[in-house]
């Protein structure tokens, strides 16, 4: 996933990361904050401000970004029953369209 990230999408991605507790980031592998970090650092372009008091989905950033924020969330973050809750829709949804 990250590695096809351009420069300014982790440059949102990190900027909003770097505002969540330590003990929260720590749960993301070291390598794809240092990834993420690292062409984030590489950008040139300037980031506006973004709001980080609003829910993701109102945030003024990329679509991008909040795909990999989702990601990142369902990947490292959300509890196993989030992750089962999610595996469910997953599966009905596939059933329903088959």
């Amino acid at each position: 996933m990250e590695n096809s990230l351009n420069e300014f999408t982790c440059k949102e991605v990190w900027y909003i990361l770097k505002k969540l507790p330590l003990t929260i980031i720590t749960k993301i592998p070291f390598e794809v904050r240092q990834n993420i970090a690292e062409k984030s650092d590489k950008c040139d372009k300037e980031l506006g401000e973004i709001d980080t008091s609003v829910n993701l989905s109102e945030m003024n950033i990329s679509e991008d970004a909040k795909e990999v924020l989702n990601s990142l969330y369902l990947d490292y973050l959300s509890s196993d029953e989030i992750k089962d809750k999610l595996q469910e829709y997953i599966d009905f949804c596939n059933k329903k369209n088959n």
